[in-house]
C-alpha cells in the first residue's frame, strides 16, 4: 500500500478527526498514512506545510546572556515531502547594543624607535608630554583598545581647558568606518602591540591638523592645528547602532596633548 503526500489537506484531514475523538490507528487506517504522522500532528510535532517548521535547540536555553548560538532551518519542499531545504542562522543572545566595545580609555601613546620595517611598539607617553610632531616618536598616537568591532569612529580635537571643538562643523581630524577588534587584551600602563602576531591596540597618529571642507565637497582638506593644549573626544558608534541614537554610541576624552612645533 503506497502512503499518501503529506499535504495541506492531509494534515487538515488528521487535524478534524483527531479533534473528533477517532484514535490513532483508526485515522491512520482511514486515511493511508503512518500512525507517527497522525502522533506528530497530535502532539504538535508536525505542523502543516504551509508553515515553517521551527525546532527549539534546547542546548540553547543553557546559553549565558551575551552567548552566540547558531543552526539550521530546514524547509519542506510541498511537492516532494523528500526534498529539504536548510539555511544556517546565528543569533546572539540578550542586546546587542549592550556588547562595550570600547571598555578601557584611550592611551597617548608614544612610537619606539626604530620607526621603519620594525613591529610598531607603543610606550604611555609622559603626563603634561609636549609634542613637537617633527619626528614619529614626537607625534601623539591615540590608542584605543577595542573589544568589539565599531561602526564607525570619530575622533575630535577639543581645547583642553574649556572642552569647545576647535570648529563648530569641522573639528574631527579622523573618520573613519568599520573598524576591526584587537586580538589581545593590552597590559595596564603599557607597553603596548608588542606581541609580533597579535595587536592589543589600535593607534590613531595626529599630525596637528583636522578635517575641513572648503565649500567644494572635499572633507579630506587638513586644516593646521595652531600650537596649544588639546584633548582628543573619541566616539564610536557601535556595531548596528543607530547613530541617531545617542544610547548606540561610546565616547571617552583622553588626556592632554600639547603642541609646541619648533
Amino acid at each position: 500500500m503506497s502512503r499518501r503526500k503529506f499535504t495541506v489537506d492531509r494534515y487538515n484531514e488528521i487535524e478534524r478527526l483527531l479533534a473528533s475523538g477517532r484514535g490513532v490507528r483508526e485515522i491512520a487506517r482511514a486515511l493511508k498514512c503512518s500512525r507517527r504522522t497522525v502522533r506528530e500532528v497530535r502532539d504538535r510535532q508536525r505542523s502543516s506545510p504551509d508553515q515553517p517548521k521551527i525546532t527549539a535547540d534546547p542546548l540553547e536555553d543553557d546559553i549565558p546572556t551575551g552567548g552566540l548560538y547558531g543552526g539550521y532551518l530546514v524547509f519542506q519542499d510541498h511537492a516532494n515531502a523528500d526534498t529539504l531545504f536548510s539555511v544556517p542562522y546565528a543569533g546572539f543572545k540578550g542586546d546587542y547594543q549592550s556588547i562595550v566595545a570600547i571598555p578601557t580609555a584611550p592611551v597617548i601613546g608614544k612610537l619606539r624607535a626604530p620607526f621603519v620595517k620594525a613591529p610598531q611598539i607603543y610606550d604611555a607617553a609622559p603626563a603634561n608630554e609636549v609634542w613637537t610632531l617633527q619626528s614619529p616618536d614626537e607625534t601623539p598616537n591615540v590608542l584605543i583598545h577595542f573589544d568589539h568591532q565599531v561602526r564607525h569612529l570619530e575622533l575630535q580635537v577639543v581645547d583642553a581647558a574649556t572642552g569647545k571643538p576647535l570648529h563648530p562643523v569641522f573639528s574631527n581630524y579622523l573618520e573613519r568606518d568599520f573598524i576591526a577588534r584587537n586580538g589581545l587584551r593590552p597590559p595596564a600602563g603599557g607597553p603596548f602591540n608588542t606581541d609580533p602576531n597579535n595587536d592589543d591596540v589600535t593607534a590613531f597618529p595626529w599630525d596637528g591638523t583636522r578635517m575641513h571642507d572648503n565649500g567644494n565637497g572635499t572633507p579630506d582638506h587638513r586644516k593646521v592645528v595652531p600650537d596649544g593644549s588639546y584633548k582628543i573626544v573619541v566616539r564610536a558608534l557601535k556595531a548596528g547602532g543607530d547613530p541617531t541614537n545617542p544610547a548606540h554610541w561610546e565616547t571617552w576624552t583622553s588626556p592632554t596633548i600639547i603642541l609646541d612645533r619648533p
